[in-house]
């Protein structure tokens, strides 16, 4: 026998979904903007990594060239 009490009981997940289609696309919005952040915090990760190596080779080029000219003198 079905309780007509949770019969007639709407999903809450049904009921948020009939509200409006955009709520649907919400999960996969969160998704893509999720994904975009991390896109970019990774390029700006990758790009201050590069130039902190980019830096430290120049400082170490100009250590190096600078004791082969106090040596030649």
């Amino acid at each position: 026998m079905v309780n007509p009490f949770t019969a007639s009981r709407i999903n809450p997940i049904q009921q948020l979904l009939s509200w409006s289609p955009a709520v649907r696309f919400l999960p996969w919005l969160v998704v893509v903007v999720s994904l975009a952040i991390t896109h970019q915090l990774w390029k700006n990760a990758h790009y201050e990594a590069v130039r902190e190596l980019q830096y430290d080779f120049n400082f170490r080029l100009l250590d190096v060239s600078n004791r082969i000219e106090q040596r030649m003198q």
